[in-house]
């Protein structure tokens, strides 16, 4: 028996529901898993156009590959019902597309005059200085820059971190990639807030702690590798985070969800990225607070309230972690049955974003994502690492077998 057929969707924290009766649903992005498992407990039946058509989003929704990536993803959307869409990542890099995809269907998300605006980093900035609200600097040109700070070269299209460099304003480095800026870099844990905006108001639900550049899952310097929350946040902070949603959903007219990425140091939320689309840690609030995203997204972007809900302090914690590459390798029939043994007693997903068998990753690229669940970050932190090896160990494996038939045809070829 086959993966796909051994694990059914229920076993991926969705579920089982007569497709007939759920509302047709378009996710477009650069990984649409997530989002696509949150839109069928939420009562949708999503189709996908992403990068990846891994085994657990074909395990719960028809996917499409977008080759090349994201010109292609009008061409594939059409062979979809002509159903409302919603955008995942770095989706609001490529206006054209988003823009293309609303002349035949309608957008649960944010204005093409929002996505535009909100990606502005220098609009971002300015928004916040004007609201009284802490934020590094930021500058469109290198020459701006004093030689007092750090810099950090960021590409204005980014976006899990990648492009990011440490900049020098004393080496004026003729190699510099266009369409960048330069944000002071601030010490301290990187955090992302996710928020839901509707005409009448906006709703914090949870602040995570983000894994970036973590070496242990092989990431590079800046690279988005995860997120670990609910984190408890005292009324001072609640507040703080409050009043930066309110603030960045009326400046840029945010309906739905929409994320905030940001610095904690001194004391002080510094807000350093608008992510205004579905971001990769709402599932890790979903799962925390029982909560319907994709629903309330819906409600907020046409129009409706939101209703009113307070998230209850958990003392669970939950986690999910982004494996990379640290060589191209090759995945192994015994990847999956790792995953779906992790899965055979678990609601939600252990490994998720699970690639086919045969897929060729090459180095510094993500492989698969780890989930875990801990009384406390440590408790989740050592989950996903145990993970980790386990993962690893198997990939170990195949590679010395794959090394092995490699020399026996070598041998098999020499003269007697």
């Amino acid at each position: 028996m086959g993966f796909l057929q051994a694990m059914p969707v229920a076993t991926l924290g969705v579920p089982l529901t007569i497709k007939h009766m759920r509302k047709p649903l378009l996710i477009v992005g650069a990984s649409a898993r997530a989002a696509a498992q949150c839109a069928i407990r939420a009562g949708f039946d999503p189709f996908c156009v992403d990068l990846f058509a891994d085994v657990d989003s074909r395990a719960c929704a028809e996917v499409l590959v977008a080759s090349p990536f994201p010109e292609q993803i009008p061409q594939l959307a059409a062979q979809f019902p002509t159903a409302p869409f919603m955008l995942t990542g770095a989706m609001e890099n490529h206006i054209p597309i988003v823009r293309h995809l609303m002349k035949q269907r309608t957008l649960y998300g944010n204005s093409i005059e929002s996505l535009t605006a909100a990606r502005d980093p220098i609009r971002l900035a300015q928004a916040l200085v004007d609201h009284g609200l802490p934020t590094p600097a930021v500058y469109s040109r290198a020459d701006a820059l004093c030689g007092d700070s750090l810099w950090l070269r960021k590409p204005r299209a980014g976006s899990g971190g990648h492009g990011i460099a440490f900049f020098n304003p004393h080496t004026r480095n003729k190699d510099v990639p266009r369409n960048s800026y330069y944000q002071q870099y601030i010490t301290g844990p990187s955090l992302s807030g996710v928020f839901i905006a509707a005409h009448d108001g906006v709703q914090l639900l949870g602040v995570s702690r983000q894994l970036v550049g973590v070496p242990w899952l092989g990431a590079g310097p800046f690279a988005y590798a995860g997120s670990i929350g609910p984190m408890s946040l005292d009324a001072a902070s609640q507040e703080n985070w409050l009043r930066i949603g309110e603030v960045l959903s009326q400046a840029f007219t945010l309906r739905g969800l929409f994320g905030v990425d940001a610095i904690f140091s001194q004391n002080a939320i510094y807000p350093v990225e608008l992510n205004p689309r579905f971001t990769a840690s709402v599932e890790i609030f979903e799962r925390a607070f029982s909560l319907k995203t994709i629903r309330d997204h819906v409600l907020a972007c046409c129009g409706g309230h939101l209703e009113s809900q307070t998230n209850s302090r958990t003392k669970d914690c939950y986690g999910k972690a982004v494996l990379f590459a640290r060589k191209e390798i090759v995945i192994p029939s015994a990847m999956l049955h790792l995953a779906a043994e992790l899965h055979a007693d678990e609601s939600w997903p252990v490994l998720a974003d699970i690639p086919h068998e045969g897929t060729t990753i090459r180095s510094g690229r993500p492989i698969l994502t780890l989930m875990a669940a801990g009384r406390g970050e440590s408790a989740v932190i050592d989950r996903l690492q145990q993970l980790t090896r386990r993962v690893q160990r198997v990939l170990r494996v195949n590679a010395s077998t794959e090394s092995a038939a490699r020399r026996l045809d070598r041998n098999s070829l020499q003269a007697p």
